[in-house]
């Protein structure tokens, strides 16, 4: 099942802004697996405790970060975005 306290960030190639998934109770997947079918293929993301991202969502579209570009997960989902 997977870890509600996790989230998926990426840098979308198709918003030019920081994605964010978060994941659901429900799922039987592990948060990786999440991650893997959901960012694009060859995009680096990074998992995150959903208690580290900033609480005051007012600038939620300019939220950015940096270090995702030093992680070696990506993304394997060669979809579209719909």
């Amino acid at each position: 099942m997977a870890d509600t306290s996790k989230v998926i960030i990426f840098n979308s190639p198709f918003t030019n802004q920081l994605a964010i998934t978060m994941v659901s109770g429900r799922c039987e997947k592990t948060v990786d697996e999440i991650a893997k079918m959901t960012v694009p293929n060859g995009v680096k993301y990074k998992v995150i405790n959903h208690s580290e991202m900033p609480a005051d969502k007012t600038w939620i579209d300019a939220w950015e970060d940096p270090t995702i570009d030093s992680e070696t997960n990506v993304g394997l989902n060669t979809q579209p975005p719909v």
